[in-house]
């Protein structure tokens, strides 16, 4: 059986390993894998 991952599991792991690196960007805003995980409190 297949272990899949929900989405904020995904952003757990990529927040752990990119915290630098941009993680979304929209209408002229970026946000970092570390600022996401801040505000989502992975």
């Amino acid at each position: 059986m297949a272990n899949w991952l929900n989405m904020g599991e995904i952003l757990r792991v990529n927040a752990g390993k990119f915290r630098g690196k941009m993680c979304l960007k929209d209408a002229g805003r970026s946000f970092t894998f570390q600022e996401i995980d801040a505000r989502i409190g992975l």
